[in-house]
């Protein structure tokens, strides 16, 4: 098979949404989703689902101790290395409803833009690997009344500014710098310009717009993820889980 065609199909499963399956422990492919099962033994959720799983032991496996993210009882081995979703839904959206409520835009139905990024932003390009306590048990990344990590570009931001003193925490000492980090969660050319600043975007006014970039990031990462070396061990993977 052709490099090119191995690079489309596993572009198009990185932006393929997931959901889980509660008591199951099979992968499978329906009408453009994926579904999976799930030994992480917190809640369900597709960014710790055993599919996600997988793809962080690939994609991180350089980063993560002992090469796995869980014990055998579905406990996480290390709670700096946790799976998370990047860019999230709940509190961007509440933001942006309650936003029009005060402009007397009263509105009982979703606006496409929106729902259409609800059903898709559970996906693996919009998956990474972060600290438990600024990711899974916590809903935003918080410091005095700024708020970070529903934005990523605030996140991001906050990372660059206080890298060097980041840098000696567990996590953050696995990278030899800033750029290291960026490269190895394939950021750049997202939400990474081409001068390694950060590619701000949530400032905006205009929720449609901030949906749009956020989605457009996604698909950069997907894009930038699927033209790295690690292609063909994740082809092999999406294929050996009947996916492909």
């Amino acid at each position: 098979m052709k490099a090119i065609n191995k690079k489309n199909q596993v572009r198009k499963i990185l932006l393929m949404p997931i959901e889980v399956i509660s008591h199951s422990n099979f992968i499978c492919k329906y009408q453009n989703k994926i579904y999976s099962g799930q030994s992480y033994g917190y809640g369900f959720d597709p960014d710790m689902s055993d599919f996600a799983v997988g793809f962080y032991e690939i994609l991180y496996k350089n980063i993560i101790p002992e090469n796995h993210l869980l014990t055998s009882n579905g406990q996480l081995i290390n709670e700096n290395f946790a799976g998370d979703t990047m860019n999230s839904f709940k509190y961007i959206a509440n933001q942006i409803i309650e936003e029009k409520n005060k402009l007397g835009k009263l509105e009982n139905n979703w606006q496409k833009y929106l729902l259409d990024y609800y059903n898709n932003y559970h996906c693996l390009a919009n998956f990474w690997l972060v600290p438990m306590k600024v990711g899974r048990t916590i809903n935003r990344y918080s410091k005095g009344n700024r708020r970070y990590q529903d934005y990523m570009d605030r996140y991001l931001n906050y990372l660059y500014e206080n890298w060097d003193t980041l840098k000696r925490e567990e996590y953050f000492d696995q990278f030899t710098s800033w750029q290291d980090f960026v490269n190895q969660h394939f950021l750049y050319k997202s939400y990474i310009k081409e001068n390694y600043q950060v590619n701000n975007y949530s400032s905006s006014k205009n929720p449609e717009e901030i949906i749009f970039k956020m989605v457009k990031m996604i698909e950069e990462r997907a894009e930038s993820i699927a033209s790295s070396h690690f292609c063909a061990e994740l082809y092999a993977y999406f294929e050996k889980s009947g996916l492909i």
